[in-house]
């Protein structure tokens, strides 16, 4: 209507009558009322279409042939630390969100190795160094890659997402078969799939050093750890054998001085140098590594070729757990040596 017309309708108006400014109201509400029905239908279909795609998903659930899967009793308040709904948000972390289904419903796979709008996140340049776990599941090491998640499908039809920033340990605690019992390393795979994990070969280093006359043997790196030694070639015995181990405390220094195995023998410690990490979060506030060598024997690892944990102590403690395959991957490296410096 142009401006003139409207001019016009507004005087046409003031000097109506009754009768006149009720044919307007009349005009305006049946103007309108045809856009309040579009409302209403549309809000009816979309509600009905929600019903049809949770009994789509609840046939769908039926039709899957996968292991059934529940949350333990344990780990229902803190869902959220582990499992989120919206694969379009940025973070793993929803809190915002109705859980209940996946609390009190059975679940299974329904897609592994997924990558989620989080997930995408996680893999910019400057999470890099956080991006993989290093994990022994069995008597495997695996490099595991976080990015992945897996979506999973409740029996009532609700779809949820289990990130794979969570930790192995985790996994076999937070997650149980459907009748209860606890679930396996072989169900681990299960529920996230293969795309995440990269088998780990250890092999160990060897170099000779032509003016001191020694061999130097050093493993690969794995969760922080290593295991380094040297032998003499002239006397055909090994100077030293040590883990080395950058142990991770948070807000204030473990002051690591001593050592002892689960046989309750004592290890000599030397601290080698320390690191502060401030580029963290308020909540750990800064990550404090301090690196340290233990010493050991060839006798020890020999004896614990399946790996061992050792315990150190400073004002805090922490356990060190070393894997089978990390020793096997020295002792190679080690028999080597012996037999090089024979000929």
């Amino acid at each position: 209507m142009s401006q003139l017309s409207c001019q016009k309708f507004g005087n046409w108006l003031r000097k109506g009558d009754d009768a006149k400014i009720k044919v307007f109201f009349l005009l305006l509400f049946f103007s309108v009322l045809p856009i309040g029905n579009t409302v209403l239908k549309t809000s009816a279909l979309l509600s009905a279409d929600q019903t049809n795609k949770t009994e789509e998903n609840v046939h769908l659930y039926n039709s899957l042939d996968g292991k059934s899967f529940k949350l333990s009793e344990d780990f229902k308040p803190y869902v959220t630390n582990s499992f989120y709904f919206d694969p379009n948000n940025r973070d793993y972390f929803q809190l915002n969100g109705n859980y209940e289904d996946l609390k009190s419903h059975s679940f299974k796979v329904l897609e592994t190795g997924v990558v989620t709008v989080a997930d995408t996140n996680k893999r910019r340049p400057i999470f890099s160094e956080y991006r993989y776990y290093q994990e022994e599941i069995g008597e495997e090491l695996y490099k595991r890659d976080k990015t992945y998640s897996t979506k999973v499908l409740t029996d009532n039809g609700s779809v949820f997402y289990l990130s794979g920033a969570t930790r192995f340990e985790s996994l076999l605690s937070i997650i149980v078969n459907n009748d209860g019992l606890k679930i396996d390393n072989k169900d681990i795979f299960l529920l996230l799939g293969e795309k995440p994990f990269e088998k780990l070969i250890l092999v160990a280093n060897v170099e000779f050093d032509k003016f001191m006359k020694i061999y130097n043997i050093s493993t690969p790196f794995y969760n922080n750890l290593l295991i380094r030694g040297s032998v003499d070639t002239k006397s055909k015995q090994v100077i030293n054998i040590q883990l080395y181990a950058d142990i991770v405390f948070t807000k204030k220094w473990g002051n690591i001085y001593a050592a002892i195995d689960t046989d309750g023998n004592s290890h000599k410690v030397t601290k080698i140098s320390t690191d502060i990490d401030v580029d963290v979060s308020p909540i750990t506030g800064s990550i404090l590594t301090e690196t340290i060598g233990i010493l050991l024997n060839q006798t020890f690892l020999e004896k614990h070729r399946n790996g061992f944990e050792i315990k150190v102590y400073g004002s805090q403690e922490q356990v060190i757990t070393v894997p089978g395959q990390l020793i096997e991957s020295f002792l190679h490296g080690f028999d080597d040596v012996v037999n090089q410096s024979k000929k």
